[in-house]
């Protein structure tokens, strides 16, 4: 899946920017839309363990962000449904 791979290539280039102690400011905003692009398709997949993964990923570059949590507790619902 497209919005999977773009995440996790996300995922890798905040990883050696922190690495090589260059600047991921630019990154965490694009990084946390490619994370919560990636959960919201495994969510529409029924994928709900991977889109609470993602959400939390996304949540923690974004820790303040209303929606995600949101979308987070929604996924988390229908896992235990």
């Amino acid at each position: 899946d497209q919005a999977e791979m773009l995440a996790d290539h996300y995922v890798n280039a905040l990883e050696y920017a922190g690495a090589t102690g260059d600047d991921q400011r630019d990154l965490f905003e694009r990084a946390g839309t490619a994370m919560r692009n990636a959960g919201d398709r495994a969510a529409a997949l029924a994928a709900y363990p991977t889109a609470v993964r993602f959400y939390e990923a996304a949540l923690a570059l974004s820790p303040d962000d209303p929606q995600l949590l949101l979308r987070l507790g929604r996924v988390r619902f229908s896992a235990d449904s």
